[in-house]
């Protein structure tokens, strides 16, 4: 169960949405995810992890909308026969997404969070070592992840490099050892949150917050634009 547009309680239940209206449960609406609903004071996101067999999906549903809009796709995992499955794969839905990644930034999995018609998505990009019996997070290509930004005005995301001292603290990344000992909707999942001027990033695992001012983030995002990008510690 989760709570729905304009305050409605509603559940997912076998690939259906259902709200309670006059003691009863009245579908609303069929759709076909793999996680929980996340609830957003501007909406509610629904997603579909990608597989060798479909795309990741990622949809938001708000209270002047009858069902969820389809913003952003993942292509499917890459295999031997991939080529097949994609074509299986967009075969299934005509729905035109508002935004797509790449092969190279699958971040259907990742962690989101939407406010006012933008979508954010931290998405973990840091290379692990061992250190006496403790992973540690590295740098990859100047940072420990990339917090992806999609807005209205452009069909393409950017993207603000994130750099974490990590020192005696852990950071809200999964280290190898996670990823192996869960399946992907078991791992602890970073988690993000958005207020009218800041970004808070979390781990469900982990004590503390981080935030990000958004005017930072938009201050790097235009130098990004300019050609002039730094990582955001």
């Amino acid at each position: 169960m989760f709570a729905g547009p304009k305050g409605s309680v509603c559940a997912t239940i076998a690939s259906k949405i259902y709200a309670f209206d006059n003691g009863q449960w009245r579908e609303l609406f069929a759709l076909n995810t793999s996680q929980l609903p996340e609830v957003f004071p501007d909406g509610i996101i629904f997603r579909r992890l990608p597989t060798v067999f479909q795309p990741g999906n990622i949809w938001h549903w708000s209270d002047e909308q009858s069902k969820p809009e389809l913003i952003l796709v993942d292509p499917p995992l890459q295999k031997p026969y991939a080529s097949q499955v994609r074509n299986f794969s967009r075969s299934q839905s005509d729905e035109t997404p508002r935004w797509k990644s790449d092969s190279q930034n699958l971040l259907t999995g990742s962690a989101t969070a939407y406010c006012r018609s933008n979508l954010y998505v931290f998405s973990d990009h840091a290379s692990w070592t061992k250190t006496a019996g403790t992973w540690q997070p590295l740098l990859q290509d100047g940072c420990h992840a990339r917090l992806f930004c999609f807005n209205e005005e452009s069909s393409q995301s950017s993207y603000v490099p994130l750099h974490f001292e990590t020192g005696q603290e852990r950071v809200p990344l999964n280290s190898p050892r996670e990823k192996r000992a869960n399946a992907p909707w078991l791992a602890p999942m970073p988690w993000i949150t958005v207020d009218s001027d800041s970004i808070y990033i979390g781990q469900t695992t982990l004590q503390g917050v981080w935030r990000l001012s958004l005017k930072q983030i938009e201050s790097r995002l235009k130098s990004q634009s300019d050609g002039k990008l730094s990582r955001l510690d």
